[in-house]
């Protein structure tokens, strides 16, 4: 059983006309729809296994679906596999030669404990070219293959990996539209995103060594979330201004920020808790599409600019722990659109806003 919207978005990843195909499985009672699940009945499963078997008994590399940790084995030379979790593997530099056409790699590890799965113990020479989507979560090498040209990556997702960055120079990355190298915690530089005008969503969160983020993030104009919740050396962000479709902006927990990020107009939901930031600058006025904002334990926050009053899209605000905030009744008093305002724990604040 599998999530509709997780089966669909892989086989759109690969090129399939996933919804359709989908909708024509129902039509025809070979799967069903349950509650947002996608369900097949046990013996129509095992026939559609027991067929691909049979069309290359003594060759897995025939076949067109692997299921059998033993298969695999088999498959990946120099390879040793724990058959009872399939919980470490030893592969070799080269593991990956006889997949010139392979399109999904997902090594997931949905119950990672800091142990590394797969060691290369002699890095990694090759990944094949059309891949589309590559997960490897807790991959073990500091960098990925240099003879790797990721022109066909869709989604690129390398949590808690030992990266410390992906490649080098500017990849032709067109097809590219979800990056997340979040708790990659040596990861000290983001590659050069010139070339991803299709990115949608960049997470770097918990990247705890990274000091800056590419300039190139300027050309993401496809980009609408963008996260970077605990990068405690994180210092600034460049401007974003002209990035018309970015929503939503993560810097929670960046306890090294203390200048308030240039970021896109069309920003709807920011979330800067926990940041050094002093004070706003006057130009927050511009964020006419901004719904939500989070500054709680900003402790360094000191009063808002009165231009604050013209954010006619903003909702709510949270100002809890913001302990030297001062002057926020005559700062928000016309801010008519304000449902929500937290404010506990603001040592200088006695009344509020009605």
């Amino acid at each position: 059983m599998k999530h509709v919207d997780y089966v669909t978005r892989l086989l759109s990843i690969c090129g399939y006309a996933a919804e359709i195909g989908v909708t024509v499985l129902v039509e025809k009672s070979l799967i069903v729809i349950s509650n947002g699940y996608i369900k097949i009945h046990e013996l129509l499963e095992q026939m559609g296994r027991e067929l691909v078997r049979q069309q290359a008994v003594n060759k897995p590399s025939d076949r067109l679906l692997l299921w059998d940790p033993q298969d695999i084995c088999d498959l990946l030379s120099e390879m040793s596999l724990n058959l009872s979790q399939v919980s470490e593997v030893f592969a070799s530099e080269r593991a990956f030669e006889g997949f010139g056409n392979l399109k999904l790699l997902n090594f997931y590890d949905l119950s990672y404990d800091g142990e590394t799965r797969v060691h290369l113990p002699n890095g990694l020479s090759y990944l094949p070219r059309k891949l589309r989507y590559l997960r490897w979560d807790g991959y073990p090498l500091k960098t990925l293959p240099s003879r790797f040209h990721p022109e066909f990556l869709v989604e690129l997702c390398m949590s808690n990996s030992y990266l410390e960055k992906l490649w080098n120079g500017i990849q032709p990355l067109r097809n590219l539209k979800k990056m997340d190298l979040s708790r990659c915690r040596y990861l000290i530089e983001v590659p050069d995103l010139s070339k991803a005008t299709n990115l949608e969503e960049l997470n770097l969160s918990y990247c705890q060594r990274l000091v800056e983020v590419t300039p190139s993030i300027k050309n993401l104009q496809r980009l609408s979330c963008f996260y970077l919740t605990n990068c405690i050396q994180l210092k600034n962000v460049p401007s974003g201004t002209a990035l018309k479709s970015l929503e939503t902006v993560g810097m929670s927990g960046c306890s090294s920020l203390m200048h308030f990020p240039e970021i896109s107009w069309s920003t709807r939901r920011l979330y800067l808790n926990g940041t050094e930031i002093e004070e706003l600058p006057s130009s927050i006025s511009r964020l006419s599409c901004l719904v939500e904002l989070d500054m709680s334990d900003c402790e360094r926050l000191r009063t808002l600019p009165s231009s604050v009053r013209h954010l006619v899209s903003l909702k709510s605000m949270n100002l809890e722990g913001c302990k030297q905030l001062e002057n926020l009744l005559d700062t928000l008093q016309d801010l008519s659109s304000l449902e929500t305002l937290e404010v506990s724990g603001c040592l200088n604040i006695n009344e509020f806003p009605c």
